[in-house]
């Protein structure tokens, strides 16, 4: 009998063991058991008759936290924490599916505990039949800790995670911890506990969250003693380890044609969703929240069914969102996805051009991304680009017709809060098309947002959209006609612009009679473009003050403000059958051919039994048709960067936005990818997103990146932008010399090249004149030339003082895709630096800084180059670099670069900026100058005539003349 019990408990101890060793890369080795249920917020919490026990805080792992708070964390970096750290920030806020990570650890505690406590103890004291049947419930955990165990490292992989965002003041911060970089996440978190502070939330810190759920452990762990409790406990847990391991995880499994797999299982991925202050999801206010609730689908939509199968599984409440993608702006439509789904929005999904492009989505995010394309093509091409811009408004058509709401985003847009949280409130809730505006206080539509709501199928707005497809494809596929009528000049792409397709459509509903100016006036007679400006929608928009909620002046900063609409739209009927027949030409070529066929018969069938109105024929519409209308959205909601991303709106914490438009922008190149920037700049950007794209690394580079930049406070001031460039140029140079990659250098905002002009208070930015509360809107004093920079906020001084609106000026001419292989622009380099180097090697120190000594006799990182002159009448010319450092020959410079140990740095940092006596010794630029555009031999800069204008603004400053007032005051259009 001895001799059996003994070989019983070495059985035992070598499962133990082997569960120790499964259990050891999720740094599972304590008896306790991460469980949420889906009602319990935090755990700890004892909810509804459950029992849910927490996991030991931070530190208790045996690992160093402290060095969060050197670099100003308010928790580790992603990289420097263990899964079962991560685990516990995940369940704080999951839904009912738990995140992979959390279910391993589930599992492996259950054997662990079991294997270690209850059966060992068991086995010791039973024998015979006893021992047997709990020997048979053993093996079985084993089997599903194993098959759990390795699934979690797949889904680990597969499902890669960023923090989980803040949020404050009721409304939706979409910018993630992770997302902030090292001085960011701090000021990040301060911002969202200062923001809840001031709506009497006062959630505690992070200390004090820690020290409560340290508490609540201590206390969880003196009440489960009870082995009746715990036994039920184990038996519950098994059965849904059980259920878990069968794929079903309490969610049905509802595959759908043209899915790859249900949405459900993508969204156990995404269960760290963001939350408000006070623990609510950013959705919970709309009642909008759909992660867990709809299914993911990858396929065509070129049938009316496979649309229809598309929209039952993915819309949630009739409403989808629909992200209009080609292959360039991929990473930034994905981005868009990530963020709604931190708001806790999951009716999302990317249209692309074919099956091709959607192919190109990575292999990470596959399972987490509904992609879907059209396969009918136009008989004439526009382009791809324009031919998919025009798919997404037969998409809409056709979705409208069939009842759905429809949420239009361009993949230069960031989602900032639930936008169903002011959609679907009643001030906006009574327009059924409600569109971005294109500027400030202009009467054009920006195609970039646009919304539309409880729309009848048979009624004027889904007319709109079904007629500005079937137009556009109508005069696409006969451009012979076209032209004959346009004269020659009429361009298949310009000529058919959907923006300004859409204000002919909105012309016509307002007035009820056709319009259309898209050709522009050179195509037209005078007599017939006149007529076609008498009936603009201006005439009959409407503007009414509107006091806004209270729980949206962290948004809107203002308590009342414009809201401009056009009440009870038309059907744009002819004014006569004559005057039809006379001007039909000018709208469409004389025959109908395949794609407008095919595509007006499917807008009909989706719609069906409703009728369709057509112009130019008979039309009696149905009885109960409502009336419909239409607003503008206000600045607020939707605006673009020129208009409020460069005036501080956008940085201010939380952002006076809901929807951030990219556009209007210098394109350096010609590339249109400094548009992502807009969102890397403000901390909207998921950097997991680029690391998909890029092989697995942020920057792109392959194996361990080498860098040189200017360390923080060293200003480089130049004469002139050529003089800045060719500064730069040197310094990549010395960073080849060194065998680093250089991060491009920002200019100082007081550079006396960089065109500037004063923030004037307009009512038109979203400023109102003479309101006192203007002086508490930290919004920046100056608007720089975008031709040169962006202007982002500088979160690491915001963290360091009471400066709430310090910004910095990032260089835009290498944001390229080119230049970004051979020069790292500053975003990346910092939020990589943040997420893989420790604190000390992310910090200038003399271990990683060249001229370190002149460095800090400047100031160090307080030196000149962290403080521009801004929003003043009158400044100092600034010309020469703070500090510099002369250098006899570039060889010199190189073998300093490498002595005492800085070439081991991964960053070296340059504590001042070298002057050289004689660049001998330097590599040639030649990889520069083939790889970068900017740098090419005889490429001259480019310039608007807001440079030239801005410039002058800049003199007279430095003169300090009495024109400065005036020319500061002016603000380029």
């Amino acid at each position: 009998m001895r001799a059996r019990r003994r070989e019983r408990h070495r059985q035992a101890n070598l499962a133990r063991r082997g569960l120790a060793q499964l259990c050891q890369p999720i740094a599972i080795d304590f008896p306790v058991l991460p469980v949420c249920s889906g009602t319990t917020r935090q755990c700890g919490k004892a909810e509804q008759g459950r029992k849910v026990l927490p996991l030991p805080a931070p530190g208790s792992m045996g690992h160093d936290a402290s060095s969060a708070a050197k670099l100003g964390f308010g928790r580790l970096p992603f990289s420097h924490r263990t899964r079962t750290e991560k685990c516990r920030e995940r369940i704080t806020h999951s839904p009912l599916i738990p995140h992979p990570v959390c279910l391993s650890a589930s599992v492996c505690w259950l054997a662990h505990f079991a294997l270690k406590d209850r059966i060992m103890a068991i086995l010791r004291k039973a024998g015979g039949h006893q021992a047997g049947r709990w020997r048979g419930l053993v093996q079985r955990t084993v089997v599903v800790a194993v098959v759990l165990a390795l699934l979690q490292s797949l889904l680990y992989r597969t499902y890669y995670h960023g923090e989980q965002q803040q949020q404050a003041g009721g409304v939706a911060l979409s910018i993630p911890a992770t997302n902030l970089g090292s001085s960011g996440k701090a000021a990040h978190a301060e911002g969202a506990a200062q923001a809840a502070a001031d709506l009497d939330d006062k959630p505690p810190s992070a200390s004090a969250a820690d020290a409560q759920e340290t508490g609540a452990v201590a206390a969880a762990a003196a009440t489960v003693q009870d082995a009746e409790a715990s036994a039920a406990q184990e038996a519950a847990t098994a059965a849904a380890a059980a259920q878990l391991a069968e794929g079903t995880a309490g969610v049905a499994q509802q595959p759908a044609p043209g899915a790859t797999q249900d949405q459900a299982a993508a969204d156990a991925a995404a269960a760290a969703l963001g939350t408000r202050a006070g623990g609510r999801m950013a959705c919970e206010g709309s009642g909008m929240c759909s992660v867990g609730k709809v299914k993911q689908y990858w396929g065509e939509v070129t049938t009316n069914k496979q649309l229809r199968t598309m929209l039952e599984g993915l819309a949630y409440k009739k409403d989808v969102i629909l992200v209009t993608s080609g292959v360039a702006d991929l990473p930034s439509a994905i981005n868009i996805v990530e963020n709604a789904k931190y708001l806790g929005l999951a009716n999302i999904f990317l249209l692309m051009w074919d099956e091709s492009f959607c192919d190109q989505v990575p292999a990470a995010y596959k399972p987490l991304i509904s992609c879907v394309w059209d396969a009918r093509r136009s008989e004439e091409s526009a382009s791809v680009f324009w031919d998919t811009m025009n798919k997404r408004w037969e998409l809409a058509a056709r979705a409208l017709r069939m009842g759905y709401n429809v949420l239009s985003l361009d993949a230069d847009t960031s989602l900032l809060d639930d936008p169903y949280h002011y959609l679907k409130h009643p001030l906006f809730a009574r327009y059924n098309a409600i569109f971005h505006r294109d500027g400030v206080g202009y009467n054009d539509v920006n195609c970039g947002v646009m919304y539309w709501q409880n729309c009848h199928p048979a009624g004027p707005v889904a007319y709109m959209a079904v007629e500005l497809a079937d137009r556009t494809l109508r005069q696409r596929e006969d451009t012979a006609a076209m032209k004959e009528m346009y004269k020659p000049n009429w361009h298949v792409a310009d000529s058919t612009w959907e923006q300004a397709m859409w204000n002919d459509m909105l012309h016509g509903a307002a007035h009820g009679r056709p319009v259309i100016r898209t050709p522009g006036e050179p195509n037209f007679d005078k007599a017939w473009f006149k007529e076609q400006l008498d009936h603009s929608y201006g005439l009959r928009l409407k503007q009414q003050e509107v006091e806004w909620p209270p729980e949206w002046r962290k948004v809107t900063l203002y308590e009342r403000g414009p809201l401009d609409f056009v009440e009870d739209l038309k059907f744009p009927a002819p004014p006569s059958p004559e005057w039809w027949a006379q001007h039909a030409r000018h709208f469409y070529p004389p025959q109908r051919r395949n794609s407008s066929t095919a595509f007006r018969q499917l807008a009909l069938e989706a719609g069906a039994p409703h009728p369709l109105f057509e112009v130019g024929q008979p039309w009696q519409p149905p009885a109960d048709l409502p009336r419909e209308s239409f607003a503008y959205m206000p600045a607020w909601f939707a605006s673009t960067w020129v208009y409020r991303g460069t005036r501080g709106f956008w940085a201010l914490q939380p952002p006076s936005q809901v929807v951030a438009h990219a556009a209007y922008s210098h394109t350096p190149g010609g590339s249109g990818v400094w548009k992502s920037y807009a969102a890397k700049g403000h901390g909207w950007w998921h950097w997991q997103v680029s690391e998909a794209f890029n092989g697995g690394s942020l920057l792109g580079a392959p194996g361990a990146p080498r860098l040189l930049m200017l360390a923080p406070g060293v200003a480089l001031y130049t004469e002139t932008e050529e003089a800045f460039k060719d500064k730069v140029e040197q310094l990549w140079r010395l960073a080849r010399g060194l065998g680093r990659t250089l991060v491009a250098p920002n200019p100082p905002c007081d550079s006396p090249w960089l065109g500037v002009f004063s923030n004037a208070h307009d009512p038109h930015f979203g400023f109102q004149l003479d309101r006192p509360e203007d002086a508490d809107i930290h919004v920046w004093p100056d608007v720089y030339d975008g031709m040169a920079v962006l202007e982002f906020p500088d979160l690491q001084q915001r963290q360091a003082g009471p400066q709430r609106n310090a910004s910095y000026c990032h260089w835009i001419r290498c944001i390229h895709p080119d230049c970004l292989k051979v020069i790292h622009s500053h975003v990346d380099a910092t939020a990589w630096m943040a997420q893989a180097l420790t604190p000390q090697q992310a910090q200038p120190s003399q271990s990683n800084t060249l001229w370190h000594a002149e460095w800090e006799a400047a100031g160090g990182a307080n030196g000149l180059g962290a403080h521009p002159q801004m929003g003043l009448l009158k400044e100092e010319k600034r010309v020469a670099s703070v500090p510099a450092a002369t250098v006899p020959t570039g060889a010199a410079a190189i073998e300093a670069g490498k002595a005492g140990g800085l070439g081991e740095a991964p960053v070296l940092f340059l504590g001042a900026v070298p002057t050289f006596a004689d660049e001998a010794g330097l590599p040639p630029a030649d990889e520069l100058r083939s790889g970068c555009y900017l740098f090419a031999a005889g490429r001259e800069l480019d310039y608007a005539p807001s440079t030239w204008q801005g410039r002058d603004n800049r003199q007279a400053r430095l003169n300090g003349t009495a024109a400065a007032a005036a020319a500061g005051a002016a603000v380029a259009a």
